[in-house]
């Protein structure tokens, strides 16, 4: 059988039943992610970790073994036992009623699979790695983590290109109001900002030296943040910016 890779998608759960077959340690990290999304979650374990059975008032919790019928009108499905005959039951059943459905044992017997997930701001970052080369969830870890580092320092760029609010935010880097953003803030601000208005408290600079300096560069100058834009803006930029 051919190897392909996974189709992503991301799923609206809001409202839908979803049904976690197994109360151990991995249910008990999937279901709060579930609850998160809006999701409608029925376990179905003889037993459950403290922290599942805390959440009793949250989800539909059928303490017995599972049985044939208890995914009806489930739209996506954990199959999360510690006995590998369940779990085949239980993704039988799913692919009967084509429904997807996720494999803590065996992820080649599963129909989807759970990715790395991680959020910044109103972006959701989820990594899967390619079936061709065999699973490695560390790796999807690893890069998923990676991404998220970058969104916070501002080494990746996620300008909002919908209509938003307009707004005024001052950028400080010395002694002043403490509600001054950050210089990791000013750079997400910097790939979201129309217009910047400079003002610099320090030594006066000429246009020519304003030029020369380095694109989308932040540095502090005498406890003064200077924000800075490309070069080949500036000619426009400056009649509206003083310094």
């Amino acid at each position: 059988m051919t190897a392909y890779a996974t189709y992503p998608a991301g799923l609206r759960l809001a409202g839908r039943r979803v049904v976690v077959v197994g109360g151990g340690h991995v249910a008990q990290r999937r279901v709060p992610t579930l609850l998160a999304v809006g999701a409608e979650v029925t376990v179905v374990s003889p037993e459950v970790t403290p922290a599942i059975e805390g959440l009793g008032d949250e989800i539909t919790l059928v303490q017995r073994g599972y049985r044939s019928g208890d995914l009806a009108g489930a739209w996506y499905v954990i199959a999360a036992t510690d006995d590998r005959e369940v779990n085949e039951l239980v993704s039988a059943e799913a692919e009967g009623q084509h429904t997807f459905c996720v494999r803590s044992d065996d992820a080649t017997r599963a129909t989807a699979w759970t990715p790395a997930v991680g959020r910044h701001d109103i972006v959701t970052v989820a990594v899967l790695d390619n079936f061709v080369g065999g699973r490695d969830p560390r790796r999807s870890a690893y890069v998923r983590d990676e991404i998220l580092a970058g969104l916070r320092d501002g080494a990746i760029a996620a300008p909002r290109h919908r209509e938003r609010t307009a707004g005024v935010v001052l950028i400080g880097g010395g002694p002043g109001d403490p509600e001054l953003v950050t210089v990791v803030h000013g750079v997400h601000l910097d790939g979201r900002c129309d217009l910047w208005r400079f003002q610099h408290s320090a030594k006066r600079r000429s246009v020519s030296e304003r030029s020369r300096i380095s694109v989308r560069d932040l540095e502090t100058r005498r406890g003064i943040l200077s924000v800075v834009l490309r070069t080949r803006s500036w000619s426009r930029a400056r009649r509206a910016s003083c310094w």
